[in-house]
């Protein structure tokens, strides 16, 4: 898929000066940048303490603040994320970008690891990707919207929506679509399919009520999932990426993580999934696919919205939407 940003290249001169100011005495000796990504900029970086990422955020510098504070919380709370180990302003050691410097993990992505998994291994991972993500959705919040932090704790900002009429009806949901089909350029991207998404998007907002809303990671797919084959199996070694945490539903993360893409998940990982959220309390109702797959199509509509022309991506965007609407949401009879 085509980045949305370049890549932020420092000089040896910088990351050795931004190393210093991170984590004092630990000697710079090389650094590469990682494969992946498509806003911000990751770095390994070799020390004479060992390796360590170096995470230049660069798409919302005001994020590397929130992402900072979630580390910290989600670690107490038992969800396997990346150790903090400092972080830096922007300025810092010369760097344009605010900085977070965190721990290498073992292993590797699951989508790297994805065609090595057998049936046990997929049972495993199953299991512990829905523990996890139960871990983080009982994290509450009173509203929904942006996440914000100020004065070391996070705050709910609400969505608004640039030209919206605060008088407007509708749901949350529904003037999200509204927003997305007047006032960008997705409803010229999606041409007749846009009608067709605001009535799907009514009949499921009077079918399901919005959950209360709780943390939602909002990029919860295999390339942001570490994971690791060890002497007892398969484990989860942390869940990367919180630039795009948000208050919401914890049907957008189902919804992402399920998405259908290339590789796919293996069979039997689904099951494993719902099963690690019951051990941790959450009961899916028997709709929950159909659920999953309706509140995903906000991330279809955000990446067809933008100013930017990305061929690739805007494809797989309507291919997911028509997908969508051929899900059976007829409205119920009676």
């Amino acid at each position: 898929m085509e980045r949305r940003r370049p890549e932020l290249r420092l000089s040896e001169e910088v990351l050795r000066a931004l190393v210093e100011v991170l984590e004092p005495g630990a000697r710079f000796r090389e650094a590469r940048v990682l494969s992946g990504g498509l806003a911000n900029t990751n770095y390994r970086v070799e020390t004479e303490r060992g390796p360590r990422v170096l995470r230049l955020v660069t798409r919302d510098p005001a994020s590397a603040e929130k992402e900072a504070l979630l580390l910290q919380e989600l670690a107490g709370l038992g969800v396997p994320v990346p150790r903090l180990l400092g972080k830096a302003p922007a300025g810092a050691g010369g760097s344009p970008a605010p900085a977070l410097w965190q721990e290498l993990l073992p292993g590797r992505t699951l989508e790297e690891a994805l065609p090595a998994l057998d049936p046990r291994g997929s049972a495993e991972l199953g299991r512990a990707l829905g523990a996890a993500l139960a871990r983080v959705h009982a994290r509450q919040f009173s509203e929904a919207g942006d996440l914000v932090a100020r004065g070391g704790e996070l705050l709910v900002s609400p969505w608004t929506f640039p030209g919206e009429d605060p008088d407007a009806p509708g749901s949350l949901l529904q003037r999200y679509v509204r927003y997305c089909l007047e006032g960008t350029p997705a409803g010229a991207r999606l041409g007749p399919l846009g009608e067709e998404v605001r009535g799907f998007v009514a009949e499921a907002d009077r079918r399901w009520p919005s959950p209360a809303p709780c943390l939602v990671h909002a990029d919860f797919k295999p390339c942001n999932l570490f994971v690791e084959e060890g002497p007892q199996g398969w484990v989860l070694r942390g869940i990367l990426d919180w630039e795009f945490a948000h208050a919401g539903s914890p049907y957008s993360d189902y919804g992402n993580l399920f998405r259908a893409r290339s590789p796919t998940l293996p069979a039997g990982l689904e099951e494993a999934f719902v099963a690690g959220l019951r051990a941790e309390g959450v009961e899916l109702p028997q709709d929950w696919a159909l659920r999953r797959a309706c509140l995903d199509l906000t991330s279809a509509l955000d990446f067809l919205s933008s100013e930017r022309d990305l061929p690739q991506r805007h494809a797989a965007c309507l291919a997911q939407v028509r997908a969508t609407l051929a899900l059976p949401l007829a409205p119920e009879e009676g």
